[in-house]
């Protein structure tokens, strides 16, 4: 089915535009931007063609972030046929909305990421005030929660620079029970952290 350019145009309205009105090129462009993003839907035809090969060349649709330069999503056909229209029509609106929910979804992936950065990048500040003796660094902090403990980052007393969580080589806890015998609850007294950079013991008490 042969579509004259008159005709694809009346159809896509004035929200797109025609990037490129040469006859001499293999295909029209005809672009519209999707509000308030970074992306551009175009439709590529041979429209203007009269060959048979021409004529049973599918409309394209594509979605391009123009920031990024690069696809957004994959490639629509559409069959020249007598449906054509409202097939384009569907494609097209399935192509917004697609486009818009993996937006919404790198969205929210960027904003994790973000959090998770800020939690693995800050310092909770636990030891204040450090005691030195011949063999160790102590201190005491509040009880972290779990959460909390597994985020650590400390600055060593002695080299001032930091270490984390998977540089703990021992755990204080205890363990309750009732008069029955029966475990009642674990509690954390404490952690010893070896610095990663100096080698020096950091025994640390939790109140």
């Amino acid at each position: 089915m042969i579509i004259s350019i008159e005709e694809f145009k009346s159809f896509l309205g004035p929200k797109f535009t025609l990037l490129d009105d040469n006859a001499s090129k293999r295909e029209y462009v005809f672009e519209m931007k999707i509000d308030n993003t970074n992306l551009v839907i175009k439709v590529f035809s041979s429209i203007s063609k009269e060959s048979d090969q021409d004529a049973h060349c599918p409309i394209r649709v594509v979605v391009i972030d123009i920031v990024q330069k690069i696809g957004w999503l994959k490639t629509q056909k559409v069959l020249k046929n007598e449906n054509w229209q409202p097939f384009l029509t569907k494609t097209i609106n399935r192509c917004i909305d697609d486009s818009l929910f993996k937006l919404e979804e790198f969205k929210k992936s960027i904003s994790l990421r973000e959090i998770n950065l800020k939690l693995a990048q800050s310092t909770f500040n636990l030891s204040q005030i450090w005691t030195s003796t011949p063999d160790f660094f102590s201190t005491t902090v509040p009880l972290l929660d779990k959460f909390k403990q597994q985020r650590r980052r400390d600055s060593c007393p002695k080299c001032n620079r930091i270490y984390t969580t998977k540089n703990m080589i021992r755990l204080l806890q205890a363990i309750n029970f009732d008069i029955n015998g029966i475990q009642t609850k674990t509690e954390t007294l404490g952690w010893t952290f070896q610095c990663p950079h100096c080698q020096s013991l950091l025994k640390i008490s939790a109140y």
